[in-house]
């Protein structure tokens, strides 16, 4: 990326590349991380011309969508920044930036907030949740659910290749919550004690969820066998027409380090599962059956 972006401060350079590096935040998590691009390129307003300071913020917004392109959330925060900056006329552009960009961030947040306490609503008594990698969406409708004194078990797969199920895991079971970890590909087999899969989404689109690699095949499981299926997902995270970007694959060593030479390796993080494997998606406004087209693009 510093290749591509020489003439951003090394900051803002140092932050983006671990936004693009970060294979384990939430969506929310990264929003504030985003924001704070803008905040840190803010700093050196003094020293810049207004037209320079423009140009700084449409890189930024550019350097953002490359880095997480599969996160709506992230691009719906850059076209607001950038339509704004369009009727923005005043001498402090990049300050103006910052603040939109972490007024989005913070509303975000708020709405993932709102969507874990209407997605904890969902988890009964004494049932049993199973959900895939680590959204801290879902992650806070259980501790949501937990504090208000449920009892129900969770079973929690490990999230290859990252294994950040187990953060998950360890954050559920301090709560009081009796966890299970199993591996991905076990999903079907503990399917039939499942009462409620809960899921979180990197984006929301007319036809499909983005999520974890992994979770189609646990919704196909689920749906055999007439369990519901959520994702937790709030309207910042819906967008009506994606980037087309391919989707990159991770480091091979994360698989199979030192793998035998003609030996290729399919690494991908994300995956597009279709809308109809889910029950409902849970916005802020609680769970939807059905997605309208007035929920798409919609501003923060």
């Amino acid at each position: 990326m510093k290749n591509s972006y020489e003439s951003l401060p090394d900051e803002v350079i140092e932050l983006l590349e671990a936004i693009k590096a970060d294979n384990r935040s939430g969506a929310s998590e990264i929003l504030r991380k985003a924001a704070a691009v803008y905040v840190a390129a803010s700093a050196s307003q003094a020293l810049l011309s207004r037209e320079r300071s423009v140009m700084l913020v449409h890189s930024i917004s550019r350097a953002l969508g490359e880095a997480q392109p599969g996160m709506a959330g992230l691009l719906n925060m850059t076209s607001e920044v950038e339509q704004a900056l369009q009727g923005f006329s005043g001498d402090l552009p990049l300050e103006f930036a910052a603040g939109r960009a972490s007024n989005f961030a913070e509303s975000a947040s708020r709405k993932a907030a709102a969507s874990a306490v209407q997605g904890s609503k969902l988890i009964c008594e004494n049932s049993v949740v199973l959900t895939h990698s680590r959204s801290s969406t879902v992650l806070a409708a259980l501790l949501n659910a937990a504090s208000a004194g449920r009892t129900f078990t969770l079973l929690a797969t490990e999230s290859r290749p990252m294994l950040e199920g187990r953060q998950l895991t360890e954050a559920v079971s301090s709560a009081g919550v009796h966890v299970t970890i199993i591996v991905d590909a076990a999903a079907g087999l503990v399917m039939d004690t499942v009462d409620l899969v809960l899921v979180g989404a990197d984006r929301v689109t007319p036809k499909h969820v983005l999520n974890k690699v992994g979770t189609w095949m646990i919704a196909l499981a689920a749906r055999d066998l007439g369990i519901p299926v959520y994702s937790l997902a709030d309207t910042s995270k819906f967008i009506g027409d994606p980037p087309t970007a391919l989707q990159s694959n991770g480091p091979d060593a994360e698989v199979w380090p030192d793998h035998p030479p003609g030996v290729s390796v399919l690494n991908r993080y994300f995956e597009d599962v279709p809308l109809g494997l889910f029950t409902g998606i849970v916005t802020e406004g609680g769970p939807l059956s059905e997605l309208t087209p007035d929920l798409f693009g919609c501003k923060i």
